[in-house]
C-alpha cells in the first residue's frame, strides 16, 4: 500500500469511535503486513476503504486471533473472504465463538456454519 493511501485511511479510521491510540509507523506496519501475509495485498487499499479502522487494530491481540479461530472452524481463502466481508475484522472473537457453538449445539453442518460466516454474520 502506498504511504498516501494508508495515511488516508489512517486519517479515516482515526475517527472511528472503536480507535484505539497507536502510532502510525508501528501499527499500520504490522497490519498491512500480516494482511499481506493471508494473501490480501493488491486489494488492500480495497478493504481498508471499506473498513479504515482495521489500521488501529492490534495484529496479535485481536486479527490474528480473529483469523485463526476462523480457520479453525474451516473457513478457506480468508484473503478473498475479507475483501469480499471486511465486516468480519471488526467482529469480536467471543461473540464469534459464541454464535458458532450455538450453530454446532443445533446441528448446522460445518458447511452450514462456514456458509453463515462467509454469507450472513
Amino acid at each position: 500500500m502506498k504511504r498516501t493511501a494508508a495515511l488516508e485511511a489512517y486519517s479515516k479510521a482515526s475517527q472511528h469511535a472503536y480507535w484505539s491510540k497507536v502510532t502510525l509507523s508501528s501499527n499500520v506496519e504490522k497490519v498491512t503486513s500480516y494482511l499481506g501475509s493471508i494473501g490480501i495485498s493488491e486489494d488492500l487499499p480495497e478493504l481498508v476503504g471499506s473498513h479504515p479502522v482495521v489500521l488501529a487494530y492490534n495484529v496479535e491481540e485481536r486479527l490474528a486471533p480473529t483469523l485463526d479461530y476462523l480457520v479453525s472452524v474451516g473457513v478457506d481463502d480468508l484473503g478473498q473472504l475479507l475483501i469480499k466481508r471486511p465486516s468480519l475484522l471488526g467482529l469480536d472473537l467471543d461473540q464469534l465463538r459464541r454464535l458458532v457453538e450455538y450453530f454446532e449445539a443445533n446441528d448446522y453442518t460445518k458447511e452450514q456454519i462456514i456458509e453463515m460466516i462467509k454469507t450472513t454474520v
